[in-house]
């Protein structure tokens, strides 16, 4: 999935389609987890609160405290991710 995904990106640039197939899944698995890691703790630490604390009073109590814990959860999906990801780059290269 990670290849076809980076195959479309290359869109027909022959340099960069050979450096794709000369790349180990691996690599390609380090690199995407680390883009999703950084990605989702930006949006899950910094955008998702920003936007909750500016909308909370215009909505219920009870909805909003349900999306903080939405926001919490994803909070913590996003660390998992970055665990993921070190897990991915440290963890696999010792072996």
């Amino acid at each position: 999935m990670l290849r076809s995904k980076e195959a479309d990106m290359c869109r027909g640039d022959l340099a960069r389609l050979e450096q794709l197939d000369a790349t180990t899944d691996e690599y390609l698995l380090k690199k995407w987890s680390w883009i999703s890691a950084i990605t989702g703790a930006g949006a899950s630490f910094l955008l998702a609160p920003l936007l909750l604390s500016l909308v909370t009073p215009l909505f219920p109590t009870l909805l909003s405290e349900f999306l903080w814990a939405v926001a919490k959860v994803c909070m913590g999906m996003a660390l998992l991710m970055f665990c993921a990801a070190i897990y991915f780059t440290i963890g696999k290269s010792s072996e």
